[in-house]
């Protein structure tokens, strides 16, 4: 009897975790409370991590068909380095983009942050996590970005 009821509580527990929580993957986003994952086409990379400016500038894409969305920073005083950077306006921003034209990008009002956790410069990668909402100029909804990740992408620098 305490076998049967061992496992039976095992099994609920085992059930009962979401795999939506939980994130081992080399990149994680939600769109509106949804998972979504970048995907490659033919000849085209569904990732893309920068740093460019002599490292001052760091920008990363991630596409699935005609959904994307890209992050950009900009730190001329310091480099780009471990720590929080605000997404709002300007040079440090969140876009999406979905159906190929329909495009959201956060502002003073809707804003959200990328914080780099891990660089290594010797193997050029780079971890960190990010979340944003992004509004449509023309249609006024806005788009939830959470619970982003990265982890260890190799970073081309120009």
């Amino acid at each position: 009897m305490k076998n049967k009821l061992c496992f039976l509580a095992s099994l609920i527990l085992l059930l009962s975790c979401s795999k939506d929580n939980i994130c081992n993957e080399a990149f994680c986003v939600k769109i509106n409370g949804k998972k979504w994952w970048p995907s490659s086409g033919f000849k085209v990379n569904s990732l893309s991590f920068n740093l460019v400016d002599n490292g001052n500038r760091f920008w990363f894409s991630a596409q699935n068909g005609s959904t994307s969305i890209l992050v950009s920073v900009r730190d001329t005083t310091r480099g780009i380095q471990l720590g929080d950077y605000e997404l709002a306006e300007g040079y440090n921003a969140g876009y999406y983009t979905k159906d190929s034209n329909i495009e959201f990008r956060t502002n003073i009002n809707n804003t959200g942050s990328l914080s780099i956790t891990a660089i290594d410069k010797s193997k050029r990668t780079i971890s960190g996590t990010f979340y944003f909402k992004a509004r449509n100029s023309t249609t006024g909804e806005v788009v939830e970005i959470s619970d982003g990740s990265f982890n260890r992408k190799t970073y081309y620098e120009f």
